[in-house]
């Protein structure tokens, strides 16, 4: 087996994971065929459907990465931004702000150009009628989900990625696979 001293270095790290970037599409795909089968199984339940879904996402996350010898606070890097940060952050909100005109644009065009060839199915939720059914619905849709794809798509799959690539292709298709996932070219600039 012939293996490379990058890969080398994080075999013999203890407080990096490694992870194959067969292993990671692998992992990838079975969660796009997750939410595949709950879209199908809990269309007239989206809330429910919402909660089962992220939760699953976000269990199997925390599985596979204990599987492979890492802590979901190794993949997640959680911790403040420094200041050199701060500055880091402001040019990628400037970037995001930008390319999300042009993502819109496009997303737009693409449904535009489908319109009368694939149906785009409505989600009916119904509105909450009292501040108990309006947490839930907040928790459903806003709180599991950010939990969940934060794990998955900024903390694994992007983590698994910078062990092979550089950050910036990391970062590109841990974005491009995030798009991909919720089928809006909106979301590319926003992961």
């Amino acid at each position: 087996m012939n293996l490379s001293s990058r890969e080398i270095v994080f075999l013999t790290s203890k407080s990096r994971p490694v992870f194959s970037i067969a292993k990671t599409n692998l992992f990838l795909l079975a969660n796009l065929l997750m939410v595949v089968c709950c879209g199908v199984i809990f269309q007239h339940q989206a809330i429910f459907g919402s909660i089962v879904l992220e939760s699953l996402i976000f269990l199997t996350t925390l599985a596979w990465t204990s599987l492979q010898g890492s802590s979901i606070g190794e993949i997640l890097s959680l911790r403040l931004p420094s200041i050199p940060s701060l500055k880091a952050v402001g040019v990628t909100l400037i970037v995001v702000a930008a390319g999300i005109y042009v993502a819109s644009f496009l997303d737009q065009l693409s449904r535009f150009c489908l319109q009368n060839r694939v149906p785009f199915p409505e989600v009916e939720i119904s509105t909450p009628q009292s501040i108990p059914q309006y947490l839930w619905v907040l928790f459903a849709l806003a709180a599991m989900p950010a939990i969940a794809e934060e794990a998955l798509f900024r903390g694994f799959i992007l983590k698994s990625y910078r062990t092979y690539l550089s950050t910036g292709k990391a970062v590109f298709i841990s974005s491009l696979f995030f798009s991909m996932a919720h089928l809006s070219i909106n979301n590319f600039w926003t992961p």
